[in-house]
Order: C-alpha cells, then structure tokens, then sequence
C-alpha cells in the first residue's frame, strides 16, 4: 500500500494518475500470475497451503466480510463533499492531483497519500465497470488500515484462531474507539493516528533486512503527505527512533551497527523532508485557485480577543467521553490511562526497555503539545464561528488517543509473542477476555451488520445524484458554469455536494460579486453564495443585482 501511494504521486507528478493505474492493475495480475505459476511448479499444491497464515485468514476474512456490507456505501458526510470525495472528482476530471488549477478544488492543497489509494479503488472500478466506484475507496481505506496491524499480529506465533480473533478486535475496536465515522467516511484523521502508532513501533520490529528498511522510509513518506499534521507525526517518529538508537557505552563490536541505525535515522528525517518540500513544490508550482478558505492568519490581537474560548476547550477535554468497552471516560482521563499503559509495556520490550523514560518522556510531551497546538489554533488561525464552536476539535485531537491505543495495542501483541509456555496461554487468555469486553459490538452493528448506514448514506445522496443526472442530460457540453439556487436552506451543504458531484461542471458562486453596497435585501432571493461561515451563506440578493449577474 505505502508503495503504490508512491507510484501514484509520482504518476500524479507526470499528470498520469489513470495510466498509472492501468500499469498498476497489469503489473499486478502479472506479478500475481508468475508467483502462483512459480509456486505450483516448485512444490506443486501443497505450497499453497503456506499461504493460509493467520494473517491471510484474517486479511481475507476481513475483505470479504467489508466487501459484503458496505458494497453499496457513497460519501454521505459534508466534509467528505467538501474535501475528500471533491479531490478524488478533481483528480479523475484532471489526472493529476486534486491542487491543480483546472480542477477547482477548494482543498486540493491537502496532502494527497490516503487520497491516492481511495483513487486507485475508484479507477479501478470506473475501469471495470465505467461508473464511479465509491465503494472502492472505502475497501482501500479498510485494507490500507488492516494491514497497519499485520506486521505486529505476525510476532504472536501462537494458535491461528487466537490471532484471528485478537487481530478482528483491535482492527475494528481501535478505530471506532476514535469515532464511530471511521468505517463510514473517507476523512483521514483516524487513518492519521495509525500510521503514526505504525511508524514509530515499526523500526523496533528489527531494522536488519533490506524490506524493512523500505517499508519504514515508504511509510514516513505516506504519512507525511496524509494531511497537513502528518509531517508533525513523522517527525515525532523519526524523533522517537533516534532516542532509541541514541545508545550509551557502545562497544567497538557494535559501532557499525551503531553508525547504521544512525544513518537510518538520516534516510528517515530526509524522506520526511524531501517529502513535505516536494508538495510544497507542487504547490507552489500549480497554483491552486483556493488555499484554505476560511482560515485566518496568526494575530497575537486575535489571540486576546478569543481567550474567552479557552474555558470552553478545558471544558470539551474533561466533559467529553470515549467510549471503552460498556463505559464512558472522559477524554484526558482515557489519555493519561493510554500513556501509563504504553509506559508499561515498553518496559516489556527488549527494544525499548533500556531507553525507556527518554522514550516514554518524548512521546508524552508530543502529545500534549500537539493537544495545546490544536487548541491554540482555534483562539489564533480557525475562522470565529469554528472558534466558537470548536468545530471538529473531536476529530482533530483525537488522532492522539487512536495512535497511543494502537501503541498500546501492538505492544501488547508484541509482547504475547516473546512469551512462551504457560505463561503465554494466560497472557492470551487475559488479551482475549480484555478484547471480548472492550469490543464495540454497538458501533460494528451500527456501521457495518445492519445497513442503516448504508442506508442513510443514500437518503442523504439519492436527492443531489437524481439532480445532477438531470442537469448532465440538460446540459451536453463538456463544462459550463453553473450558479446555484438554494431557497430551502440555511447551510451549505448543497454547494458542497453538488459543486463535488456535478464534475466537469463548475459552481463557483463565489466568482460572482454578489454583495456591492447596498444591493442585499431582507426581501430578495435567498441563494448559497460563498463558502465562508463569516460571510452570509444565504445571503438575501436584491432582484435587480440577480439579474444583472445572470445576465453578465
């Protein structure tokens, strides 16, 4: 997966995403092909059986069980509309990332790794089966976030049933812990928080074989280039791998060893480097018509004027609940609980137990800076009615909680493995009866077993598909631009989904001066005008400005 992402920013580079897919799928097939055919040919069918590893009996089962009940599920939530699923129509109607000028996106400047693969899933569809496949997205996402848990699984070494129903555990119950969007949404803040828990555990696998070493490089890249916060996490990770390389009394025998971890270090904080540059290369070189609409640049005087919502913030933190298990905690308690289980089990990790506290130290004081640095931003860069409300500060913050849960988690597994005997038997016995008891039976029958989710998702989407069938069918030519009327609404969800869904068409009401002195009026047309909470989103314009805007 974190190869592919590869391969696809650089076809993106080459304004070749669709080709690239094309030579994806071939390669694909080929390669698989020649190793069944090499398989058979060495040791006939009994090598087969070597691939039923616990792992592959959970990645199928997994796949097939994903496949099954979210088959028919599309993009039914605002920001997907706004951000996630627009890129992806940007991308398909331009062939190269959703920041390029012509596509129109208003958050193509997000970082497009995760983006990639739901990409991937939706072409390979469209070539299939000449729609847009947005149930493949999600599955990428799915299997993308599966195989996150599969390296560590590998370690238990213990009766396949038991990893089987350890590794379901963790794969469903970790990300609905964090929200119960994750199996229903393309937003990759969840998706965040586990490749960060992945690139800082992963190294302390064994960095000696060459596999490795690429698979640890190619996930800083993926993470780095997920979302903005992404290169914060890498960097936290490279950090953390250069604490423990950072070794006292080396003995001569292991100085090599020593100045090959350090380089490894290097090669990890250039990737993270040259990843972030090349985006912003990119960037800079296609001029994206829209960067972040409606954030603010840094004013200490706007820092003073909002320090009222500083209580609200404490607030959220000490009110708000996870859900673990049958319970409810409150947020900063579940985040203390995380960082004291972490704490003890790295003191189980042959890897990590001797730089223990320098680990542990730097781990905790990330998280909490990066929770202060959330908060700070909404008294300083978000615009006032998100400040006011502390939109998506849920969403933002907890990508902390699901990467110290997946930590706690892997180490857990890590630990199982190095176990042996008896002591071993009650280890799982007590991982299985702990998984049996926070598993969240409620969230997986919601999102996945009884279809209302799928469900839902089309009552919200059938009304704006119906739409823009019947104005693909009105309008034949390849692009026009379309003004957007909106008399039943006080929000913006209409332009988003339908300026997402009505590709290779364009609504950009914004384009339009829609409020010169003195030409809005209580009493005109109320219609969805800018995409911006400071300024009216239905806004009244009087009849006379209406009509020379139409006539313009």
């Amino acid at each position: 997966f974190f190869g592919l992402s590869l391969i696809l920013y650089l076809g993106g580079i080459a304004r070749q995403l669709t080709l690239t897919v094309h030579l994806m799928m071939l390669l694909t097939v080929a390669s698989s092909l020649v190793f069944l055919v090499w398989m058979l040919c060495r040791d006939g069918f009994g090598s087969l059986k070597r691939l039923l590893t616990p792992g592959m009996v959970l990645y199928g089962l997994v796949f097939i069980f994903l496949a099954f009940t979210q088959f028919k599920l599309v993009s039914a939530v605002p920001d997907e509309a706004s951000h996630w699923m627009d890129v992806l129509h940007a991308m398909q109607q331009t062939d190269t990332f959703g920041l390029a000028a012509e596509g129109r996106s208003y958050f193509g400047t997000y970082p497009p790794s995760i983006s990639l693969l739901d990409f991937f899933g939706v072409t390979m569809g469209t070539i299939l089966t000449a729609r847009f496949m947005e149930p493949l997205a999600f599955l990428m996402r799915y299997l993308a976030t599966l195989s996150l848990f599969l390296p560590f699984l590998s370690r238990l070494k213990t009766r396949g049933w038991v990893t089987v129903v350890l590794g379901a555990c963790a794969f469903f119950t970790l990300p609905l812990m964090y929200s119960h969007l994750y199996f229903t949404s393309l937003m990759v803040d969840g998706m965040v928080g586990l490749l960060a828990g992945f690139c800082i555990l992963y190294p302390h696998l064994g960095m000696e074989s060459k596999l490795h070493k690429i698979t640890y490089l190619l996930a800083l890249f993926v993470l780095c280039l997920s979302k903005g916060n992404g290169v914060l996490f890498a960097l936290a990770a490279v950090l953390l791998y250069g604490v423990i390389c950072f070794k006292n009394n080396q003995s001569a025998q292991d100085g090599r060893h020593f100045l090959a971890k350090w380089g490894m270090v290097l090669a990890a904080a250039g990737i993270v480097l040259a990843s972030w540059l090349s985006w912003k290369v990119l960037t800079a070189f296609h001029q994206p018509l829209f960067s972040q609409p409606w954030q603010n640049s840094f004013s200490p005087g706007l820092f003073q004027e909002r320090l009222y919502i500083c209580y609200m913030i404490v607030d959220f933190f000490f009110r708000a609940t996870l859900d673990v298990g049958f319970i409810q905690v409150p947020c900063i308690a579940v985040l203390l609980l995380l960082l004291l289980g972490v704490s003890l089990m790295i003191g189980k990790h042959e890897t990590l137990a001797p730089r223990r506290k320098p680990f542990f130290w730097t781990l905790a004081i990330f998280c909490l800076a990066y929770v202060a640095g959330i908060s700070t931003s909404y008294l300083t860069v978000f615009g006032l009615w998100e400040a006011e409300t502390l939109s998506s500060i849920d969403r933002y913050s907890y990508v902390v909680w699901l990467m110290l849960a997946y930590l706690l988690v892997m180490l857990v597994f890590l630990h199982l493995g190095a176990l042996d005997g008896e002591q071993k038997k009650r280890w799982c016995t007590m991982a299985l009866a702990v998984s049996v008891l926070l598993f969240s039976y409620a969230k997986v029958n919601q999102a996945l077993l009884n279809g209302a989710t799928v469900a839902h998702a089309h009552e919200i989407r059938d009304r704006y598909d119906v739409l823009v069938y019947r104005v693909d069918r009105a309008i034949p030519e390849d692009s026009a631009e379309i003004f957007l009327v909106s008399q039943e609404t006080g929000y913006r969800d209409e332009f988003w989904y339908l300026r997402s869904l009505i590709r290779p068409h364009v609504i950009d009401n914004h384009n339009f001066n829609l409020a010169p002195e003195g030409q809005l009026s209580e009493e005109g047309i109320p219609c969805i005008t800018m995409a911006s909470y400071e300024e009216s989103m239905a806004a009244a314009i009087a009849p006379e400005r209406w009509r020379e805007m139409l006539r313009d």
